[in-house]
């Protein structure tokens, strides 16, 4: 199991959260159903898309505001072979 946490001060979105983290990443193993369960309670998850770590993912905020990753993960994740990333930053 991983845990990931940015500082907001490390990261190009600084300005956009009230916490001095910039988002919290938890992993699951049924990324459409949870993606779904939390639409369907009235969030607004983005799209599941492919990260840069070769996980699916999507994103959702919290009721405080703070960005929430979800990850599953695939055999080419970096996070179970150990490669690593390079994050781009938009």
């Amino acid at each position: 199991m991983y845990l990931e946490a940015f500082e907001i001060a490390n990261t190009p979105d600084r300005h956009d959260a009230a916490s001095p983290l910039s988002h919290f990443c938890f992993e699951t193993d049924d990324i459409r159903s949870l993606r779904q369960k939390l639409a369907d309670n009235g969030y607004e998850p983005t799209e599941i898309t492919m990260g840069a770590d070769h996980s699916w993912q999507f994103w959702v905020r919290d009721p405080a505001g703070i960005r929430m990753e979800f990850h599953e993960y695939t055999p080419e994740s970096s996070q179970l072979t150990g490669r690593d990333v390079e994050i781009k930053w938009k």
